[in-house]
């Protein structure tokens, strides 16, 4: 690739990686979709906890599920695949401001299907549609616990593993 440093392009190839790690998702996303289903509709899991709030049961059991399978699944990959990652070099001031907000973005992706099952119910617009195709059907369950799932496992990448690695760069990494 033309105009390209030799990071950059390892950089591109890895993150190329990483973008097809969606696919594994889809497939773990639709295991644990139809899992969360066959779990409710046979009532094995601690009603008292999926059925307090006032989304749908199976998807809240469909989001445990996921933080206890697909995300760990899919942070470990990711974090091998990224090993060895070359930081781009970048100044102190800007290091710090982009750790600032990695901190609050990415925080905020890991815990995003826990906010769209919470507070989706009483969203206008858009989120109310993500939030009633998420909740609505086996389906869109499938469909938005996938890029949910890929999304919590890619912030907690970038908050545990990028971050660190931008504000504290290995000496004589510029």
């Amino acid at each position: 690739m033309s105009g390209m440093t030799d990071g950059q392009q390892l950089r591109n190839a890895q993150w190329g990686k990483v973008s097809r790690l969606f696919k594994p998702a889809m497939i773990i996303s639709a295991a644990l979709a139809a899992s969360a289903e066959t779990l409710y509709r046979i009532g094995v899991y601690p009603r008292a906890i999926f059925e307090a709030g006032s989304a749908d049961a199976r998807t809240w059991l469909y989001v445990a599920l996921m933080y206890l399978i697909a995300f760990p699944v899919l942070f470990l990959r990711m974090r091998r695949l990224l090993a060895g990652y070359p930081m781009p070099w970048n100044p102190p001031l800007k290091r710090w401001l982009l750790g600032a907000f990695s901190l609050v973005l990415c925080s905020g992706m890991i815990m995003l299907p826990v906010i769209v099952l919470t507070v989706g119910g009483s969203a206008a617009g858009r989120g109310k549609g993500l939030y009633q195709l998420f909740t609505g059907s086996l389906f869109g369950t499938f469909l938005v616990g996938t890029v949910l799932a890929y999304a919590a496992a890619l912030g907690a990448w970038l908050l545990f593993i990028g971050t660190p690695k931008l504000l504290f760069p290995k000496p004589g990494s510029r």
